[in-house]
């Protein structure tokens, strides 16, 4: 079997139709989860500069304008519609209908 994130082969018994992996594998693997949480920690543990934020902002803008995530018009347009919706939902649960 090769697994492609850490770029080798890994050593798979095969008994029946079960498959084991072998304890070196495992050992791999845990060494690699253990330096790809020290490597995010570090990340995460960067200071994010007030210009930084701005582009990030700027960016995730751009990508939800693009994307047609942000809608245009009226945000409260078809609220009445939720509200009944929820109103229903509640009585239902409660019993009060």
């Amino acid at each position: 079997m090769f697994d492609a994130a850490l770029g080798r082969k890994n050593k798979v018994r095969q008994t029946g139709e079960q498959r084991v992996n072998s304890p070196v594998m495992v050992v791999r693997e845990q060494q690699a989860m253990y330096e790809f949480e020290r490597r995010e920690a570090a990340r995460l543990e960067q200071v994010l500069t007030p210009q930084k934020a701005l582009r990030l902002y700027d960016a995730m803008w751009e990508l939800a304008r693009a994307t047609g995530a942000l809608k245009r018009g009226d945000p409260l347009e078809g609220i009445e519609v939720d509200i009944e919706v929820a109103r229903t939902l509640n009585a239902l649960k409660t019993g009060h209908v």
